[in-house]
């Protein structure tokens, strides 16, 4: 799968720190709540963080923030230019927020397979933070449902089936199966076949 060159609220962005973000980031601590100063320097890292978590536990969320800060310090860069294996390492420093920062990673990285190379094996989980809580519910009880119609095996349903679809509609970036195309079909198809 390609990078799709970030989110909307990034991909204007330019593609290095810039010094008052340098030294701030020097300082940021998840102990203590970021001053004004902080805020106002760190803004264009911030801003689209906060406006891609804001339907998620704000507490988590704002772990998650700081988590992806520290990242872009030890980086040096910020994080809408990393690809998919820099966002794989902010994955692994992230600890206990290693799903939000994958679904980060695909939010505003635009890398849409990073829950298979980071091995995500809660998709439902790592959906509910990219697509909204239950967003793709709907898509799997088609999916089960016409499956079922099928007569295929009911134990499959609940485990395989659902995390397969899942999977295909994150790769996606969409919820909604209708969204889907015969090319990224196949394109996966092809990734499970190697």
């Amino acid at each position: 799968m390609n990078h799709t060159s970030g989110h909307r609220l990034t991909k204007h962005l330019l593609p290095g720190l810039i010094p008052e973000e340098t030294a701030m980031l020097e300082h940021i601590n998840p102990l203590k709540a970021m001053h004004t100063g902080a805020a106002a320097a760190l803004a264009r890292l911030i801003a689209p963080i906060d406006e891609v978590t804001k339907s998620w536990d704000q507490g988590k969320a704002k772990s998650a923030r700081f988590r992806l800060l520290k990242e872009v310090h030890r980086q040096q860069s910020p994080y809408w230019v990393w690809d998919e294996s820099t966002w794989l390492e902010a994955a692994d420093q992230a600890g206990a927020f290693r799903f939000h920062v994958v679904a980060l990673g695909h939010l505003l990285g635009g890398h849409h397979r990073l829950h298979d190379a980071a091995g995500i094996t809660s998709l439902a989980r790592l959906a509910d933070l990219v697509f909204g809580p239950q967003a793709i519910q709907p898509a799997v009880d088609a999916i089960a449902e016409t499956l079922t119609s099928w007569r295929n095996s009911t134990h499959l349903l609940p485990w395989q089936v659902r995390n397969t679809t899942i999977d295909v509609l994150l790769s996606n970036n969409s919820p909604h199966l209708q969204d889907l195309s015969e090319p990224l079909l196949e394109e996966l198809l092809g990734s499970v076949f190697k």
